[in-house]
């Protein structure tokens, strides 16, 4: 079940950072269209910004259910972490 988690969050992440991705390419190609293409590229920075946030903690969720998955808050100190499985 956990890998399934884990897959699925996966594949999550890199949806998200594709659309990451063109979300920067959009910003870039619009904006030298626009009129004040500086006012675009803020507004498109500020997005930019957002998204990637919200992929750096997807990222570290990602981290946390890998951890748990593998027994890492249920193992004992001093245990490996093999040990718990």
């Amino acid at each position: 079940m956990n890998e399934k988690l884990i897959e699925h969050l996966e594949e999550t992440l890199k949806e998200e950072n594709d659309k990451l991705i063109d979300l920067a390419i959009d910003a870039m190609e619009d904006a030298s269209e626009l009129p004040f293409p500086e006012k675009s590229l803020v507004k498109g920075h500020e997005e930019y910004k957002l998204m990637q946030q919200r992929i750096l903690g997807m990222i570290d969720m990602l981290e946390e259910v890998k951890a748990f998955s593998e027994g890492y808050y249920t193992k004992k100190e001093g245990e490996a972490i093999g040990d718990t499985l």
